[in-house]
């Protein structure tokens, strides 16, 4: 796609203006809605996997299609394993290989963190045992 994944678009607009972060979210929850009033989870939300385009040429606004359907399964299937990227994933995934619509929106509040605040979630923590230990403690 033309400007490429949420990840690297947020990187080249670090002072996007409010509006068009709440325009950028908004259009990636009602693409999350279709998948999820089919029955479908998607398992698979992170920043690489959400793709910027536009309404039409030079649109101010931008839109955010989702991307890599690769993991994406009927709500009701169970794995035998965990899916995703962390942070983005529920800690329910992590644990007990339990993916549901509600793990896609624990992803969607990591999503929004990084559109708000351009940062990854948990940005002050290096990615150790001990903080993969503290999330899964808190879920437990």
């Amino acid at each position: 796609m033309k400007n490429g994944n949420l990840r690297d678009f947020l990187n080249q607009n670090k002072s996007l203006p409010w509006i068009e972060r709440l325009w950028l979210l908004n259009s990636f929850i009602r693409g999350l809605k279709v998948i999820h009033d089919k029955g479908f989870v998607h398992r698979d939300l992170h920043p690489g996997n959400l793709m910027i385009t536009e309404a039409y040429s030079n649109s101010k606004y931008k839109f955010i299609r989702l991307g890599d359907l690769g993991l994406c399964r009927l709500a009701n299937e169970t794995s035998s394993e965990a899916f995703g990227v962390l942070p983005y994933i529920g800690p329910e995934v992590v644990i007990k290989y339990q993916c549901s619509q509600a793990s896609d929106i624990y992803s969607v509040g990591m999503i929004m963190w990084v559109i708000s605040t351009g940062k990854p979630p948990f940005a002050n923590y290096a990615y150790d045992l001990k903080l993969a230990f503290d999330i899964l403690m808190d879920f437990g």
